[in-house]
């Protein structure tokens, strides 16, 4: 089942996707057209959760690595360079994950933007032919 975006009423302001996608009736002004909600939305949030799954799988695995290191070995005995390797191997792959994640949220965002761009363009075709039917009915 499609799920609509809200229609505003004149006293609401309107969001832009809204105000660019209005259409004009014969007798009155503008009414305001229901837009589809974007499917891209739920593959943003689908990376984001995933991401945000498998982070904290991560950050667990790598709590019980660091606690096995410590009890076998003494965290006196750790150099600095040991400390920084194990920061380092901790942040490195969330680091990977997030910028994965981050890619194909920001890539469903220029799906939509496209999309609009063809929605918007099929709504001025549709104008133009009803104002030269008015135009042809008026002659």
């Amino acid at each position: 089942m499609r799920s609509l975006a809200p229609v505003h009423t004149e006293a609401e302001p309107k969001p832009a996707m809204l105000q660019e996608n209005m259409q004009t009736e014969d007798a009155g002004g503008p009414r305001p057209v229901e837009v589809a909600a974007d499917s891209s939305t739920g593959r943003r949030s689908r990376a984001i959760v995933g991401a945000t799954i498998i982070s904290v799988v991560w950050l667990a695995a790598a709590a019980a690595a660091i606690y096995l290191l410590a009890r076998f070995q003494p965290p006196a005995e750790l150099t600095l360079t040991g400390l920084a390797a194990v920061a380092a191997g901790v942040t490195a792959p969330l680091t990977a994950i997030w910028l994965i994640a981050l890619v194909l949220s920001r890539a469903s965002a220029d799906e939509r933007r496209v999309a609009l761009t063809r929605i918007q363009a099929a709504e001025l075709r549709v104008a133009e032919v009803a104002t030269r039917t008015r135009q042809e009915r008026a002659a």
